[in-house]
């Protein structure tokens, strides 16, 4: 008789990213993620293709917590900068968990027509889009720059410092709002 298993998708998930945050990316392997989780390995691909699959459910879970996190910016009544700083602030822890797997799935789907960067940013884009537009009515933000373009700008740029620390926050600031 089969044995029940509770929950096996979410032990997929567990287990998985237990595997990751030891070994990383590369190292995940179906086999031993089937035998961590105690399923065999039919069972796994039951619930997911492949090691990639997982590994985008989990960097959209975490996402999806990060920005519900984010969604509070609107209730908040700051400016442009203190706004943009809780969004940054966000972005870095999400990042300070998942940078290597994030930059390989990004170089992976980018390529694609539809890729990764407007799936996991779209609903980010939309959020600084609002801010930036009530920022513009209010008189606090003079770019000329069209708002979804801008919202990816900032986007993009607040990726790149957190990655690279060759530049700050401030100085981000400085370029949008000539501190």
């Amino acid at each position: 008789m089969p044995k029940i298993l509770e929950n096996p998708r979410d032990k997929i998930l567990t287990e998985a990213r237990a595997m990751i945050k030891e070994h990383g990316y590369e190292k995940l392997s179906m086999r031993k993620l089937a035998k961590a989780c105690d399923i065999g390995i039919g069972t796994l691909y039951n619930y997911f293709k492949n090691k990639h699959s997982i590994v985008i459910e989990i960097v959209r879970i975490d996402w999806e917590v990060s920005l519900n996190r984010l969604e509070r910016v609107t209730e908040f009544s700051g400016t442009f900068e203190e706004k943009m700083k809780f969004i940054y602030d966000e972005l870095e822890n999400y990042l300070y968990n998942h940078i290597d797997i994030f930059i390989l799935l990004y170089n992976e789907e980018k390529t694609k027509p539809n890729h990764f960067n407007n799936n996991i940013f779209g609903s980010l884009y939309v959020l600084t889009d609002e801010i930036i537009d009530y920022h513009k009515e209010n008189g606090e933000l003079k770019i000329n720059l069209d708002t979804r373009n801008l919202s990816k700008f900032i986007v993009s740029n607040m990726i790149t410092i957190i990655k690279s620390h060759a530049f700050s926050f401030d100085d981000l600031m400085c370029i949008l709002i000539k501190k």
